[in-house]
């Protein structure tokens, strides 16, 4: 028995709830927001999708149902924060808001630069 009463052992994951993945994290939050999980992403993609939307499920948590429902009917849900309004999201973020654009969304998506003048307007 560890000096504080416990039976941690090094190398040992204590009994009681299993640790949360990723991807159960995913999923838990997806579901309190009532949006979809990023399925089939990797692992740096699904970081990026829980880091996205951690102050909205934070905010939701703390929410009435009554709040919710009335956030829900004015189409002002999922709650989002001053960050993700001035912030680009993550790919991931988008793939999953908008499944029909997943064609043209990738990766290397890149905003146009000043040296580019195909975004110019003639």
């Amino acid at each position: 028995m560890a000096s504080d009463g416990s039976d941690a052992r090094p190398g040992v994951e204590p009994k009681g709830e299993p640790p949360h993945s990723v991807v159960d994290s995913c999923q838990e939050v997806a579901q309190l927001l009532g949006i979809a999980a990023p399925e089939g992403a990797s692992n740096l993609e699904q970081a990026q999708w829980l880091r996205w939307w951690e102050a909205s499920a934070q905010a939701a948590r703390s929410m009435s149902a009554e709040t919710i429902a009335t956030l829900k009917a004015a189409r002002w849900w999922p709650p989002v924060t001053a960050h993700q309004i001035e912030a680009t999201a993550p790919v991931i973020v988008l793939r999953t808001l908008r499944p029909g654009l997943s064609g043209v969304l990738t990766a290397d998506v890149q905003s146009p630069t000043e040296n580019d003048t195909s975004a110019s307007i003639p």
